[in-house]
């Protein structure tokens, strides 16, 4: 990814301020052009930590792609977006660019079994 950049700030829910981590990812390959939005909370308050020690955080990424190709006029050319967002249950703390690495990594690992 060329462009990227990191933020952290609290996002309210439910009257009560959760720190969250951002870090967002801007690309352009195969095609397309996609932004990848990560974000990581540490702080856990809904679950019971009694009966989920294992859970740490959560993460959620959110990725918008557009596919470009050149028109016959060599005009680049947009086609319709798409936005799909997946959500992670974290085992140990981390911010959101520690998160990036690890879900595109894992995606690596995925798309390397097909």
């Amino acid at each position: 990814m060329r462009n990227a950049h990191k933020n952290s700030h609290a996002k309210d829910t439910d009257d009560m301020a959760l720190p969250v981590s951002e870090y967002v990812q801007l690309g352009k390959g195969h095609g397309r052009i996609e932004r990848r939005t990560y974000y990581a909370c540490n702080t856990i308050q809904s679950l019971d930590a009694k009966m989920r020690p294992e859970v740490k955080g959560a993460g959620m990424v959110i990725r918008e792609r557009c596919p470009i190709r050149k028109d016959a006029q060599d005009e680049i050319v947009l086609g319709p977006a798409t936005t799909e967002c997946a959500t992670y249950v974290l085992s140990r703390p981390m911010d959101a660019c520690e998160f990036a690495c690890h879900a595109r990594g894992h995606w690596g690992i995925e798309n390397s079994l097909h």
